[in-house]
This record gives C-alpha cells, structure tokens and sequence, in this order.
C-alpha cells in the first residue's frame, strides 16, 4: 500500500433527537497502480428521510457523471447494509476505483481478504489487501 485516507464517523447522533448512533468508517487507498474504496459499517440504528431523503452509499467522481451507489441507498431500508456485503464480511465492502468506475465491484478468483477484518476506531494498526 503506498497511501490511504482512513475517515471514521463514531456514534453519530441522529438530526434534531432522533433515537439511535451510527458508526461507519470509509478507506481510500492505493499501491501506485490499483486504487480501492473499502466502507465498514459498525453499528446503524437510524436513517432520517425528513433532512433531504435518505442516505445513499457508495462513492462520486466529482463529475455528476460516474458515480455508484449501493441498491438500497435512498430508502429506510439502507440501514440494512450492515448484515449484507460484497466481500462476503457482513458490514464490509470493497470496491475498485481504478480508471472507468462503471464496473467496480470486486472481481476475484478465490475471494478477497482485508486482515485484519476488524480493529479499533482510534486507527494505529495495518490493513493488508490479499
């Protein structure tokens, strides 16, 4: 890995009172060549529509034109994503964003594998990519 960007939103509130925190952290990263967006979905208790609709999940080029969005963005229902995945990890997703982003999901022959699968919000530990 030659460099990642590591954001974590912990326990966050929802609008104005509304019940329940929500935690979720996305990672940029790239080795130089092959560039990757993983989400990990800890803990969503709450996706308030009345503030601008629902939330959407997934990642935007800037451009308005190439963009992906998970199927249950936009809906109540996205706060499921946290028992589903495409890495087969419940919570976990790891798309690849290298060049045309219409076909990002990740393609392997024998599965994808992040260890470790899971660490501490505070950060200081090593992400490896198999």
């Amino acid at each position: 890995m030659l460099w990642a960007f590591v954001a974590t939103w912990y326990r966050v509130p929802g609008h104005y009172g509304y019940p329940g925190r929500n935690t979720y952290q996305a990672i940029l990263t790239t080795n130089g060549l092959y560039s990757f967006v993983l989400f990990t979905y800890y803990q969503l208790e709450w996706a308030d529509g009345r503030w601008g609709g629902y939330p959407q999940v997934g990642f935007n080029a800037g451009d308005q034109i190439n963009y992906f969005t998970l199927d249950l963005s936009f809906s109540p229902d996205v706060i499921k994503i946290v028992n589903m995945s495409n890495i087969g990890v419940p919570g976990q997703y790891v798309f690849h964003t290298t060049g045309n982003i219409s076909n990002v999901e990740c393609e392997t022959n024998g599965g994808f594998l992040s260890t470790p699968t899971r660490g501490s919000l505070y950060g200081g530990y090593e992400l490896r990519l198999h």
